[in-house]
């Protein structure tokens, strides 16, 4: 169950850097991208705690620095399949 505690944590930190950097760029927050990081570092910590890899106390930040890598690795790949299946309309 920690493997699901700590890709949660990895994607509510990994959410709120990004939170924190468009409002340095003075963008509006997009709640929707903030879920589905959230969403996505759920599914992740399922796979983990179902395929029963181990966590030790001597890899824990170990494993939260990779979940997180994992985390924005799966995200990057979906947002492609996604938008290359549902292109967004041409701005004009």
């Amino acid at each position: 169950m920690i493997e699901l505690v700590l890709t949660l944590l990895s994607a509510f930190i990994y959410a709120g850097l990004f939170y924190l950097k468009s409002k340095q760029k003075d963008e509006d927050f997009d709640p929707l991208k903030f879920f589905v990081t959230i969403l996505v570092g759920l599914i992740v910590g399922l796979i983990m705690y179902f395929t029963g890899i181990p966590i030790t106390e001597q890899d824990f930040f170990t494993q939260l620095t990779a979940y997180a890598g994992l985390i924005m690795l799966l995200e990057t790949v979906l947002k492609l399949v996604w938008r290359s299946r549902f292109p967004p309309p041409p701005s004009e």
